[in-house]
Formats: C-alpha cells, structure tokens, sequence
C-alpha cells in the first residue's frame, strides 16, 4: 500500500498495522483458527448443505469485513 493510500485507509478508519495484528493473533494457533473457521462456517451455512451459496458467502466476507472494521465492498 503506497503513502496516499495508507493515509486514505488511515482516515477512513482502517488501520493496516491494526488489521495485520489481528491476523497474526487469528492465524498464530491452528487449532484456534479450525475451531473458529468451522463455527463460523456452520454459522453461515443457514441451509446446511455443507457448502456456502454466493448469498451465504456474501453474508460472511460482510461480517468479515465488520469485525476488522475494513470499509464495506
């Protein structure tokens, strides 16, 4: 992410360095992150056909993307 970027992101409420910490914590201890990804995924899952339809996936990315405070898409 170039300077003017950062700076845009920054104001906008988005923090890089904030968001790659959270990552790494996320992403430090596999067995956290199976138990996470597999609760989140059966959250999102309202149908249970073990897998994600688009509305589903769009559903979780949107949920993604509020819990680490990114601007929506």
């Amino acid at each position: 992410m170039s300077g003017g970027e950062q700076a845009a992101a920054a104001h906008q409420g988005f923090d890089p360095e904030e968001m790659r910490q959270k990552l790494d914590k996320v992403l430090a201890n596999k067995d956290n992150f199976y138990k996470s990804a597999t609760a989140s995924f059966k959250q999102f899952d309202k149908d249970q056909s073990g897998a994600l339809d688009f509305l589903e996936t769009k559903r979780l990315v949107a949920r993604l993307f509020h819990n680490l405070r990114l601007p929506p898409v």
